[in-house]
């Protein structure tokens, strides 16, 4: 019996260990398929974003070569597989960004960039002087504010001169800082930073093969994106991309199955509350500590930091009160979504 993976949240890591997974690897099929610049999947937490994104990573990165990992998973029978560690990658957390002052979230900008900049040392053996003084005052935490939102675009203008190949540019849950900023009354600040970095690496680099990003919320470009104009942003709502966060019923009863456990209609009434574009997702959180606890209880509650929708509960109307404690209730309302959140 294969260990339950909960908590894990590196690719490499599960398949060496011979975790239990359940393949999603036919989304990097339909990405390089569909060849987007770049786009924004936006999912709950704990709906295995990292994980999936580090499996993305452990695919195309050209350092790594971890062709192996994906041996027996759909990803080695399909004509891409040819396109396995072949793209520089750049690949960056935005989660660690959560801090309380303005000077903490770009102190621990230049942290990560820094960190970035030491992984891909090798690149200096192609630039010039002035290049390479550039390349160590950014590792060094040296740099001006503007040095650090051009980082990124300047490491993948040196990757692709190195490997001659276009970048691939991941970003983990790139909403968490600015959510954080907002509670924290730093968001003009952090915005502006963010904005700078979004629009320099993201938006007319011509060495960009692709860029990913992961996050919860759905942000307005009047908030961010005023110069970054170009994402496909799959949110809940999509149809297209829609099964790959969390597991289908499908592949929750095979997994139960392989446990000895069944889909119960229990099991149904306390973990199927998704609806991501028509189809009915588990959370897998909430079914992995099943699988290894035998036992029906909300799993998920305690999982994250709702600062945000606090706040918003705090400030809004009664008429909106009344509408949550009917839902709470177990009623139904009817409302106009808004996909999208302007600070």
């Amino acid at each position: 019996m294969r260990p339950v993976p909960i908590g894990e949240d590196n690719f490499r890591r599960l398949i060496e260990n011979n975790n239990y997974y359940v393949d999603k690897t036919k989304v990097i099929e339909e990405i390089l398929y569909n060849k987007p610049l770049v786009s924004i999947f936006l999912r709950p937490r704990r709906f295995r974003k990292t994980l999936l994104l580090s499996m993305i990573d452990s695919f195309f990165n050209i350092d790594k070569k971890e062709k192996e990992l994906f041996k027996g998973l759909y990803i080695e029978s399909s004509e891409y597989m040819k396109e396995c560690g072949k793209y520089p990658v750049i690949h960056v957390d935005f989660k660690e960004l959560k801090r309380n002052t303005y000077e903490q979230v770009l102190n621990q900008f230049k942290i990560m960039i820094a960190k970035l900049y030491t992984e891909k040392s090798y690149v200096k053996e192609v630039l010039d002087e002035e290049e390479k003084r550039k390349f160590e005052i950014i590792k060094g935490e040296l740099g001006t504010e503007d040095d650090y939102t051009q980082a990124i675009n300047f490491l993948s203008a040196w990757l692709y001169r190195y490997h001659e190949e276009r970048v691939i540019i991941l970003i983990d849950e790139y909403d968490a800082p600015i959510v954080n900023s907002y509670v924290n009354h730093i968001y003009e600040e952090v915005m502006s930073l963010i904005r700078g970095v979004f629009s320099s690496s993201l938006k007319g680099n011509e060495n960009l093969k692709m860029g990913i990003l992961t996050g919860i919320t759905r942000v307005s470009k009047e908030s961010i994106f005023s110069g970054f104009n170009n994402p496909k942003i799959y949110d809940i709502m999509s149809e297209q991309y829609n099964e790959y966060f969390g597991f289908t019923e499908s592949e929750t009863k095979e997994l139960l199955n392989d446990y000895g456990l069944e889909l119960t209609q229990n099991i149904k009434e306390y973990y199927n509350g998704y609806n991501f574009g028509g189809a009915a997702i588990y959370n897998p959180w909430s079914i992995l500590n099943y699988v290894q606890d035998k036992k029906v209880i909300s799993y998920w509650f305690n999982t994250s930091d709702n600062a945000l929708i606090k706040q918003i509960l705090k400030e809004t109307n009664e008429e909106n009160k009344i509408e949550i404690e009917k839902l709470i209730l177990g009623e139904s309302i009817t409302f106009a979504y808004n996909n999208m959140i302007t600070f």
